[in-house]
């Protein structure tokens, strides 16, 4: 199996390399803090562990509820690393929206942030069963509940490795369900490598060079379709926080962090654009993209 493991072409596989080949590299920036890849690989490896010693294996759902953070990449590589698969959701839904999802999914573990931690009890609330509760930040853990960081600092057996096909769920990513309830739509490791391949080709992206700014909400495809071509080619993400848009934020960040690559909504170009005019910053970025 880890013969197997080691050939796939999964963005395990990736940041495992990088891990080996560039350990003390950039692979994550948040708030001017950095995860290297040997980091990235060893937390996300802890994460998977954590996971298997809560009875998640090859094909099991782990829902995430988070804001943009470099924890949320973690446990998407964690999530995988057994096989499970993740599913990122939109934390805006309603407490109802959310339990359908649930329903829809069974999760057997759900990831929140601290802040987003009550939106558990208001699923609960609705009839259903999330699963148990990792908390990215916050306080120790309460009974029904565990810190993502006490997670990743337990001790106990590691994670069995398994060999994940390529054709196997990656993903499940919820449709907006403009004409009904949302869709679970089912991305395999091969349709994330294909969406990486067909950036770094559009995009004429070559090397580790690259410095790309996520500033999409983490549950939106744009999001994870844009740090695939960073995993893949041992670049840098630089994760933007959530919060209100402030387009002279974003431009701050992206003098400050030298980003070469973005993707935003129009609505957002047309306001950066018009700050950008304004109050003009020394950018190096090579592509811009946009879509709606």
């Amino acid at each position: 199996a880890d013969l197997h493991a080691a050939r796939r072409n999964h963005w395990n596989t990736w940041v495992a390399t990088h891990a080996e080949m560039n350990p003390d590299a950039e692979a994550l920036r948040y708030l001017g803090q950095t995860t290297t890849w040997r980091e990235l690989h060893e937390r996300s490896g802890r994460f998977a562990d954590a996971l298997a010693r809560r009875g998640v294996g090859k094909g099991d759902r782990v829902m995430l509820i988070t804001l943009n953070n470099p924890e949320f990449v973690e446990a998407v590589l964690g999530i995988n690393e057994i096989g499970a698969i993740a599913v990122p959701v939109n934390f805006r839904l309603t407490p109802g929206e959310l339990a359908y999802l649930v329903s829809d999914c069974s999760p057997k573990v759900v990831v929140t942030d601290a802040m987003l931690a009550p939106l558990v009890g208001a699923i609960r609330a609705q009839g259903e069963e999330p699963g148990q509760h990792i908390v990215i930040g916050g306080e120790s853990g309460t009974p029904d509940q565990t810190t993502y960081a006490d997670a990743l600092a337990e001790e106990g057996e590691p994670h069995t490795p398994v060999d994940v096909a390529e054709d196997e769920t990656a993903l499940i990513m919820y449709t907006s369900g403009t004409t009904g309830r949302p869709k679970g739509a089912m991305l395999s490791y091969e349709n994330l490598t294909a969406q990486s391949l067909t950036c770094i080709r559009v995009f004429r992206l070559f090397d580790e060079e690259g410095r790309a700014l996520c500033a999409a909400p983490m549950f939106h495809i744009a999001a994870l379709g844009s740090i695939a071509p960073s995993l893949q080619l041992g670049g840098v993400t630089v994760i933007h926080p959530l919060q209100a848009f402030d387009p002279a934020a974003l431009l701050d960040t992206l003098e400050a962090e030298k980003i070469t690559s973005i993707f935003l909504v129009p609505v957002q170009w047309q306001a950066v654009c018009a700050e950008q005019q304004a109050r003009p910053r020394e950018l190096v970025l090579r592509n811009i993209s946009w879509g709606a």
